[in-house]
């Protein structure tokens, strides 16, 4: 949409985009300010809607400040892996385990064949003890609009509810309701005329592949350039200089992405892909 395109090329909105600091400490925040609403506010706004008028707010305050919340997270993608490390702090009041819960977890989301594979653990101390929490999910497609799923978490006491920690196991199946419309592939590079010693490039993705899409390669000095929606697809042009360039795509949840169809991909040698475009000049 036009609006958000602009929301996009705001400076603020480009700082987050470009600076992996900014955005961690703007999701801190985020998350921060959440805990105090959900532990502080909740309480009030009940009362200004007129429910639990004629119980005195320092008792109605404890059952419904159950919990304030906070965490940092560190996510960097991987190739086709993602890999994320986080802190959560919890200050529970639920009845059973009161007290301050913090864990520190580590969990990645990787594609093996046909399957998505997502594993994760976290080492937890809670009023309980220490405890370990493990979890690891599989997913994979068995048909055009079916996804067959298994999960097995051993989890760690609840600062919610303090309910005692658990192994639980679940396999399901996932079905979209509407089905999926087969596109004609769309080419990730297109050259077309020849400006000066260059050449103009047009870079496409399809338009379902993300929200919001984004070129960087070394002729950008490795910094997201956002594409333009045209249609069913992601484009964006650009006049390139004789020479080798690797590029890459950006999507809207940061993570790095180059299509399997991309021309010259070669490894960067820190375990991520990218592709690689020869310009010569007079052709």
């Amino acid at each position: 949409m036009a609006w958000m395109e602009w929301l996009a090329g705001l400076p603020p909105s480009l700082l987050l985009q470009q600076s992996g600091t900014a955005y961690l400490l703007v999701n801190a925040a985020h998350i921060v300010f959440l805990g105090v609403l959900v532990g502080s506010i909740v309480s009030l706004d009940l009362r200004l809607l007129g429910a639990g008028r004629s119980l005195p707010l320092n008792l109605v305050g404890p059952f419904l400040s159950r919990m304030a919340a906070g965490g940092l997270a560190l996510a960097r993608p991987l190739g086709r892996a993602w890999v994320e490390t986080s802190l959560d702090i919890y200050d529970a009041t639920n009845g059973a385990a009161d007290g301050l819960y913090t864990a520190l977890g580590t969990s990645g989301r990787f594609a093996v064949g046909r399957a998505d594979l997502s594993l994760g653990a976290a080492y937890w101390r809670t009023p309980a003890g220490n405890e370990l929490g493990l979890d690891a999910t599989v997913a994979t497609q068995i048909a055009d609009r079916l996804v067959a799923y298994a999960r097995v978490e051993r989890a760690p006491t609840d600062p919610l509810y303090g309910t005692p920690r658990d192994l639980t196991a679940s396999f399901g199946v996932s079905w979209r309701v509407t089905k999926k419309r087969l596109a004609r592939a769309i080419p990730v590079v297109e050259l077309a005329e020849p400006i000066g010693r260059g050449r103009k490039v047009r870079f496409q993705l399809a338009g379902g592949v993300a929200d919001r899409a984004a070129v960087a390669g070394s002729f950008t000095d490795w910094k997201p350039r956002p594409m333009q929606r045209a249609q069913d697809r992601w484009v964006l042009e650009v006049v390139l200089e004789p020479g080798i360039h690797h590029f890459g795509f950006v999507l809207d949840d940061g993570r790095w992405f180059v299509p399997d169809d991309a021309p010259g991909i070669v490894d960067d040698g820190w375990g991520q892909r990218n592709a690689s475009l020869v310009i010569v000049e007079g052709r």
